[in-house]
């Protein structure tokens, strides 16, 4: 470190321990790092500041009974013994986008990865349903072309009857999306059919802005497609 970059150190500690929000500390962050980069030949700089850089995340609220109710109710249930009889199921959906390209992209070689053109064209959406069984690492996707009350439906007995038929109860932890509900299953089928798969599931939703406790959400590969 030259003499220059050390006298910048000092500076940039005192400010910093005066007022820790100031736009100035903040700017004089980065400096120093562009600093200390050019007075040591290079070396990596040692404050990892990166102010161009923001990441989206699901912030719980302060002292919210019903986030804690919610949240005490999932963990209740993931903290069961496997039961064949009553498996827990995580459901989710993501839309996906598919696009395709313009124009071909040149494969990789020796010494060069990949290069594709940044042009591309859409060629339409689907929604994924999910289910994931945790204590078994089971999933079941689906594809439909929108999301809508009776697609869910329809994947919802497709869970009950085709891929837990010999399930007394199946116990479903899911995100409160305007179309997870039972009512949506009156949507799709007679009352009859809905009685049914009424008495074969039993749902638990993930509190509100905490669908991070949705193992089908934060646990799957497939929301990275």
């Amino acid at each position: 470190m030259t003499s220059y970059s050390r006298s910048v150190s000092i500076v940039f500690a005192s400010i910093l321990l005066t007022d820790m929000e100031s736009p100035l500390t903040r700017n004089l962050t980065l400096s120093f790092c562009s600093l200390n980069l050019a007075g040591s030949k290079g070396a990596p700089c040692h404050y990892e500041f990166k102010p161009h850089l923001s990441e989206y995340w699901k912030i719980p609220p302060h002292h919210d009974a019903e986030f804690v109710t919610c949240m005490e109710d999932v963990l209740d249930v993931y903290q069961r013994p496997y039961d064949r009889a009553y498996p827990v199921i995580c459901m989710d959906e993501s839309p996906k986008q598919f696009i395709g390209e313009v124009r071909q992209s040149l494969p990789a070689k020796s010494g060069s990865i990949e290069k594709v053109d940044n042009e591309y064209v859409r060629l339409g959406v689907a929604e994924l349903f999910l289910a994931v069984e945790p204590l078994t690492g089971k999933m079941v996707a689906e594809v439909e072309n929108k999301r809508a009350k009776k697609d869910w439906a329809q994947f919802i007995r497709d869970l009950v009857d085709v891929h837990y038929p010999t399930a007394k109860k199946v116990i479903l932890v899911m995100d409160n999306l305007n179309t997870h509900k039972l009512s949506s299953l009156y949507e799709a089928f007679d009352p009859e059919e809905v009685h049914r798969l009424r008495e074969k599931l039993k749902l638990h939703y993930t509190l509100k802005h905490g669908s991070w406790l949705n193992i089908a959400e934060i646990g799957s590969p497939m929301h990275s497609l």
